[in-house]
């Protein structure tokens, strides 16, 4: 009888497409009524596993992975893209069908679009999806710092890299800082990136910490986290009027961080009856005479603030 042919189109196949495939004829007038044509397999060859895009530090280790299928077992090679592709050679194999790329000790340089191929010969070759990995170096971490209640602090950190994070926030004891008590201003020169954090005056006495993070869609790197000592007078000397061989005691204390304090007349040191202790300092004068008339102040100091 009459004789036909059809065809079965597939377009942009996946993976899910692979698979056994059967013609079935069926003829409504003749028995048996239908006929099966011998069963065809569709395989699939290729990347099955793209590398992934990572943001990461200066000096970190970086492993990309691509998985490949098969048979055959296809050869693999990595590639750095751009004007001119570069190969980066087969990575380390493990197994048949997959490779990685290991890139210790990344640097700015490191930065760029990475890519395997997996080429089965005769059979042609197929390529991933283009990774991009993002070096940046910090440059200059925040520095610890020590202010008074009443003044504000700054701290300062710069990244550099091939262009500008997505996203940086500053945060508190690994809680993000209220911009209603702080201000960030953010500035941007070649590779570089700085931030700058002003902290205003309404914390009170004690220790914090400060750190700032520079975040892209692939990942994020995190600055060293540094303290803030807000120090706090909770007693100052008074202006006192006093007579001629009466005693005199001045006090003065801060809240907040260990600190040194010193008693001056004068512009004067005052070693003779100053005791500390605990951060408060005390300034005894048995008899008043004429030459203790005068003006009185305190320094105090940390470390990091006098």
């Amino acid at each position: 009888g009459d004789g036909g042919v059809s065809e079965l189109l597939l377009k942009t196949v996946t993976w899910t497409t692979a698979g056994v495939y059967q013609c079935v004829v069926t003829y409504s007038d003749y028995t048996p009524p239908t006929y099966a044509a011998l069963p065809a397999t569709l395989s699939i060859r290729g990347v099955t596993q793209s590398p992934k895009s990572v943001v990461t530090e200066e000096g970190t280790d970086i492993t990309l992975t691509c998985l490949t299928t098969g048979p055959p077992v296809p050869s693999i090679t990595w590639w750095k893209t751009g004007a001119q592709d570069q190969d980066l050679g087969k990575g380390k194999l493990v197994g048949d069908y997959k490779s990685l790329l290991i890139l210790p000790s990344v640097d700015l340089t490191t930065t760029g679009d990475y890519k395997c191929t997996a080429d089965y010969n005769t059979l042609g070759s197929h390529g991933s999806q283009t990774a991009t990995l993002t070096v940046r170096g910090i440059q200059s971490h925040p520095v610890a710092t020590t202010a008074v209640k009443t003044n504000s602090a700054k701290f300062t950190c710069v990244i550099r890299g091939d262009k500008p994070p997505a996203l940086i926030t500053w945060s508190r004891d690994d809680v993000a800082v209220d911009m209603a008590t702080a201000s960030v201003v953010k500035t941007t020169s070649g590779d570089d990136t700085t931030t700058v954090l002003t902290v205003d005056n309404a914390m009170t006495a004690g220790k914090y910490k400060f750190s700032a993070k520079f975040e892209d869609p692939e990942g994020e790197v995190v600055s060293n986290s540094v303290d803030l000592t807000v120090l706090e007078y909770t007693k100052e000397p008074q202006n006192t009027d006093t007579v001629l061989g009466y005693p005199l005691t001045l006090t003065c204390e801060v809240q907040g961080s260990p600190a040194s304090l010193k008693f001056y007349h004068n512009n004067t040191e005052v070693v003779s009856g100053v005791t500390t202790k605990n951060n408060q300092g005390t300034l005894e004068v048995d008899k008043v005479e004429l030459g203790s008339a005068g003006e009185y102040t305190v320094w105090w100091s940390t470390p990091l603030l006098s």
